[in-house]
């Protein structure tokens, strides 16, 4: 058991009632004493004649309100004799819902009710007025496998799972088999029943998972498999000693975690490695494929500790002894807000759940003088072992404001304090557009880069059988601060970041963009030269629509809507070389009045001068598509199971997304033209390549991928030491944009004081690295190799690129 504070235990027995026990403060004991419950005898017999009925399942139900609605429903279940008769045992003094379903007879529900003794159960099992079909006779669902399985040494393996995948998409259901003695019957989920074809794997504990096995679901009817032999795979293990006492280290938990998107694949197909250091301080962790994993330790009355693993195929990585450090306690004091969180994470920001995770509050020192407003400091303290972090702070709103790369340092005992000052600014402005006030219209800012245009969100659903179902999403919340324009133009926005950062005003039909500085700005001209033009159908005919011209940071600078009559005119935009880009038969406003539907596209570059251009005649293409398939491998062969894909067109938009299926396979209509292809996996990390996809044709593209490389980020300390990061681009040789799927370079990202930044993790290849900090542009080249320590960084030095 593990001997941490902070657990759950639930311990559910057949015959007993289940135990559910919760330990904030203490570990758990190491005896369970389990209550019998009662037991509930009855009979199964046919509604008409009263003849008994054998092999019937029956089965009670219910919720213990105990239990995280995760959990899903406990139930009893047993078979009824050869006379009928069965005994359900383990069951709770409630009311208890009951079903019995035999072949042949419709399924007759009763209830069992409350009390201490449970009364004598009669089922009326009634015939169905139809013939069974060879379906409902045999096999429910979508048919059964029958399959042994073994290790490599031809040991039998009886306690297994097998996975149902769906082809072609990321979607599955798992059926766990305990005590199989030589072959068994496992029935393929019966969600599956309507698919051509579905790919099964097979799993157990400290052995790899097989390979997939491509069959046709046969609804009532047997598929023969025969003899599957496991690989043991990768192995961790290690021995564990406490630092102080030089005594071995029992009842830790000990976890791999899936860095960057590998968690998404994990969730999705049910893969954890967790277990506990046992008497000797001992762990092993089996059955691993080639990868990145954070080993993480949880160990009783010791902070927690987490570090990278690259593993190869079939290696046994052993970790020998570790000495548990008693870690150093650390307070951190934060400026500029009045509560909210503290956590610790690892450098890169590659795994999510916090390494730590502490409250800010008023020290009691400062409550009096926080109340009268002469101090806003809050303060959160902890233990922590020396190491290097990413320290991120969250406001009471739960608004990420800080992101930064801390040391906790080795040496004495005493209280290490680290100091974050959280500033903001009240903009206060008059916007101006040709030498008058604009009036009235909305202003917002946000960061420079908007990663909101070229990735995407997911959304998980799960759910256990009689459970309630769990949503997830993920991805990239925006993040921004505005507020009313005047009728004079004069508006005040508070709480902005201090730095570098995008304005858009929008007004009706219309938008205009700019960069605004870091520092105070009385008036903004939005001057510049205005673009006309007409937009045209497929057929030449006028048609509504939405016109934008995209600047070099990929941000919108002038927007408006066309008319029904084809015509629109942008805001003024300064000079520059600009993307024009034109979606027919959509906008807002043909959103509001219900009509709304594309009706092609044209993209094209523009560049502006200081004087008006001609006025353009748009002519929109068909929206002709093609389909792409993908398939992705890792570097040992597995297929990249769970890698999530984003498909990005040339303005930098983003298509289409999607996770590989449990094959590394993606199927997706997209726009003809190229389109950059963006994985992010956890195991290969996140790349990109160019493709071309051909109108009303199949294009396919594979890829073997190399094992990722974390990438660090260097500017000189005296720079950009403790500076935001207002802006971040990341593209790969054929010109893919990555820099919004870095797991570090996300919002409210600062560099470390001595001038780092952990960007995240990216596959072997050629990157083109350009970033503002510090109000100057820096750029860089970097080639990320596959040699050398894998679990070292790549480093990458800026150099400064003007203003």
């Amino acid at each position: 058991m593990p001997r941490l504070h902070g657990l759950m235990l639930v311990i559910d027995h057949p015959a007993h009632l289940p135990f559910v026990g919760q330990y904030p403060n203490q570990p758990p004991p190491s005896e369970f004493r389990l209550q019998a419950g009662r037991t509930a005898e009855g009979v199964a017999r046919e509604a008409d004649g009263g003849r008994t009925v054998a092999g019937a399942q029956v089965c009670a139900v219910w919720q213990d309100p105990n239990l995280p609605d995760w959990f899903g429903t406990l139930r009893r279940c047993a078979e009824s004799g050869v006379r009928g008769a069965f005994e359900l045992a383990g069951l709770p003094a409630a009311n208890l819902r009951a079903t019995a379903d035999a072949a042949g007879f419709e399924t007759d529900s009763r209830t069992i009710e409350q009390g201490r003794r449970a009364p004598r159960v009669v089922f009326e099992l009634v015939a169905r007025e139809e013939p069974a079909t060879e379906a409902e006779t045999g096999p429910a669902g979508a048919g059964e496998v029958r399959v042994e399985l073994v290790g490599a040494a031809g040991e039998p393996i009886r306690n297994f799972t097998m996975r149902t995948n769906a082809v072609g998409r990321m979607g599955g259901a798992s059926h766990d088999v305990e005590d199989a003695e030589g072959p068994v019957l496992v029935p393929i989920s019966p969600s599956f029943g309507g698919d051509t074809t579905v790919d099964l794997s097979f799993r157990a504990e400290n052995y790899l998972e097989s390979s997939l096995i491509r069959v046709a679901p046969i609804p009532g009817g047997e598929i023969e498999l025969g003899l599957i032999a496991l690989d043991p795979g990768s192995v961790v293990q290690g021995r564990l000693f406490d630092a102080v006492g030089a005594e071995r280290a029992a009842g830790c938990l000990v976890e791999l975690l899936p860095p960057g998107a590998g968690a998404v694949a994990a969730l999705m197909l049910r893969q954890r490695h967790v277990t506990v250091s046992d008497p000797e301080g001992g762990y092993m962790l089996g059955g691993l494929r080639a990868g990145r994993y954070h080993l993480r330790l949880q160990c009783p009355e010791v902070p927690v500790t987490d570090r990278l693993i690259v593993l190869g195929a079939n290696e046994l990585a052993d970790q020998g002894e570790s000495w548990l450090d008693s870690g150093r306690p650390v307070a951190v004091q934060v400026t500029g807000i009045d509560g909210g969180t503290v956590r610790l994470l690892d450098r890169f920001r590659e795994v999510e759940a916090p390494i730590v995770q502490a409250t800010l509050q008023v020290p009691a020192e400062a409550e009096a003088r926080q109340r009268s407003g002469e101090d806003s400091r809050v303060r959160a303290e902890f233990m922590a072992a020396p190491d290097v972090y990413r320290l991120e702070v969250l406001d009471a709103s739960g608004r990420l404001r800080v992101s930064q790369e801390v040391a906790v340092e080795e040496g004495p005992a005493e209280v290490q304090t680290i100091g974050v000052a959280i500033a903001t600014r009240v903009i206060q402005s008059i916007l101006v557009m040709d030498g008058r006030p604009v009036t009235g219209g909305h202003v917002s800012f946000s960061r420079v880069f908007d990663p909101s245009r070229s990735s995407g969100k997911l959304q998980i659903v799960s759910q256990r059988p009689g459970g309630s179902r769990q949503q997830r999403v993920l991805g990239i919340p925006p993040q921004a601060v505005g507020g009313a324009v005047g009728p004079d133009g004069a508006f005040e926005v508070a709480g902005a970041p201090t730095d570098l950062l995008w304005m858009t005003w929008r007004a009706e039909g219309s938008n205009v963009g700019r960069l605004w500085p870091e520092g105070p700005l009385p008036r903004m001209d939005l001057n510049g030269v205005r673009v006309t033009g007409e937009l045209l159908d497929v057929n030449g005919a006028p048609i509504g629509g939405q016109v934008s011209l995209i600047g070099d940071v990929g941000r919108t600078v002038a927007y408006a809507e066309a008319g029904d009559d084809g015509r629109f005119e942008l805001p003024p935009a300064p000079p520059g070389p600009y993307r024009l880009k034109a979606s027919a038969g959509v906008s807002p406003t043909r959103v509001r009045e219900g009509r709304s539907s594309l009706a092609g596209t044209v993209v094209q570059d523009l560049a502006l001068g200081t004087e008006p251009p001609p006025h353009l005649v748009l002519r929109v293409e068909d929206a002709e598509t093609g389909v792409l398939e993908v398939e992705l491998q890792r570097a040992d062969g597995s297929p990249a199971a769970g890698a999530w894909l984003h498909f990005v067109n040339a303005s930098g938009d983003m298509v289409n997304t999607s996770l590989a299926s449990a094959a590394g396979q993606a199927s997706r209509d997209l726009p003809a033209g190229d389109i950059s292809l963006v994985w992010s996996d956890g195991a290969a990390c996140t790349g990109g390549l160019g493709v071309n996809v051909e109108a009303g044709r199949t294009s396919t593209k594979r890829e073997s991928l190399l094992m990722g490389r974390l990438l660090e980020l260097r500017c000189p300390a005296a720079d950009c030491g403790g500076e935001p990061l207002s802006f971040l681009s990341v593209t790969t040789e054929s010109g893919a944009e990555i820099a919004s799927h870095l797991t570090g370079a996300r919002e409210a990202v600062r560099f470390s004081d001595t001038g780092r930044l952990g960007l995240g993790c990216v596959t072997p290849g050629a990157y083109e690295v350009s970033f503002w900090a510090a109000g100057r542009r820096w750029g860089a080249e970097v080639n990320v190799g596959s040699r050398g320590n894998l679990e070292e960084p790549v480093v990458v030095n800026g150099r400064a690129a003007g203003l």
